[in-house]
């Protein structure tokens, strides 16, 4: 507890004034408790020394911290020459949702999130995964050029992760073309495009592995050996002919680290065509 210690002060002189006396005060003031200055300065040196503590552990974590993210853009940076990788990057979107029940009073449960996704038509019709546009009340979808666009209507297919999307007033989009994942073979060289931890339009470069199928289910994935981030959900997988042949939706744990997992684009093309009518509808 702080003691404080009232000092008064005295009349510092008398000057006449017209027969009246008139005082000049020092106002009473308080003066500290003199172990208190002792208490303070300990608590000082106590911070100080925490600080440089800290200091020099963020110091000491500093490549862990920063280089990886800096060889993540940097190598972004390089691979985004690839002229295959360039025509396609246009077509990779970023997607903004608000999502949250649909009851009306649960406006103060809405969240942000966001995801990738990719034109297939230039009219508007965005690829990306379920989970991304999942209770959405609102959606937007931004292009590479900055233009916006807000999400009409939603097909999806929960069972494999797949969400179309209709977008509202779009024409003369970039758009980019589905490959037959059925012709790819392990070890083939791929692209992953995306928007992960924050960043937009970054590139990977990798190799496809197995072809896996999910625990409780007859459909198959795509294991991917490249770096997959928060933020890569819907990213479309490139080939070398510039195709995409799957969409990203997860991860898998592995000995060797953690890859990658994406839908195959011929289970995209198969819903498409489930939707064939609905889709020709929207893009007429």
């Amino acid at each position: 507890m702080k003691r404080f210690y009232l000092v008064r002060r005295r009349v510092l002189n008398e000057t006449p004034s017209r027969g009246r006396a008139v005082f000049h005060v020092r106002r009473a003031g308080f003066r500290r408790d003199p172990g208190q200055r002792a208490r303070s300065a300990r608590r000082l040196i106590a911070l100080f020394l925490a600080l440089v503590f800290t200091g020099s552990v963020i110091l000491a974590a500093w490549p862990r911290l920063y280089l990886p993210s800096l060889d993540f853009v940097f190598d972004s940076l390089r691979i985004s020459l690839d002229s295959r990788v360039r025509r396609l990057q246009p077509a990779v979107v970023h997607l903004t949702v608000l999502a949250g029940p649909g009851n009306h009073d649960a406006s103060r449960f809405v969240v942000q999130q966001q995801g990738t996704g990719f034109n297939i038509h230039p009219s508007g019709v965005v690829i990306t995964n379920n989970h991304v546009l999942m209770d959405a009340r609102r959606a937007a979808v931004t292009f590479p050029d900055g233009s916006v666009f807000n999400i009409g209507k939603i097909y999806a297919e929960p069972t494999c992760d797949l969400a179309v999307a209709m977008l509202e007033n779009a024409s003369g989009l970039p758009v980019a073309s589905l490959g037959d994942s059925g012709r790819a073979n392990p070890g083939d060289r791929i692209f992953v495009i995306g928007n992960p931890l924050g960043m937009k339009r970054i590139v990977v470069a990798g190799s496809l592995g197995r072809t896996l199928r999910l625990k409780n289910s007859s459909l198959a994935a795509l294991e991917l050996i490249a770096p997959v981030h928060p933020g890569n959900s819907g990213s479309p997988v490139m080939n070398t002919e510039g195709q995409v042949i799957g969409v990203v939706f997860g991860v898998l744990k592995t000995e060797d680290g953690v890859h990658g997992l994406a839908l195959p684009a011929n289970s995209v093309q198969h819903f498409l065509n489930t939707i064939m009518p609905v889709f020709q509808e929207n893009t007429e």
